[in-house]
């Protein structure tokens, strides 16, 4: 029993770290508090936090807390806040 909260334990604390893991250098854009919608079926999201997982990859974590790549935001959202859209 003992061994099973140590490991609990152990799962938090490693989500929590991923949680504010800092962005890997070469991430090229940083998306939080930008809005998006979805080019096919106009869903609206807006990221809200991230996550770094052990390899490095970033989880970009929406208000609704559903989990996009970079990937995928870049290739079918297009973002809703002006500045975004000046900047890019």
């Amino acid at each position: 029993m003992n061994e099973q909260k140590s490991i609990e334990e152990m799962r938090a604390k490693n989500r929590e770290l991923r949680k504010i893991a800092p962005l890997p250098p070469g991430t090229e854009v940083d998306f939080r508090e930008r809005r998006f919608v979805n080019k096919y079926n106009s869903v609206e999201m807006k990221i809200v936090s991230h996550l770094v997982s052990d390899s490095g990859s970033v989880l970009w974590t929406s208000e609704t807390g559903e989990y996009y790549t970079t990937r995928e935001i870049t290739k079918h959202w297009t973002t809703l806040d002006k500045e975004s859209q000046e900047e890019e």
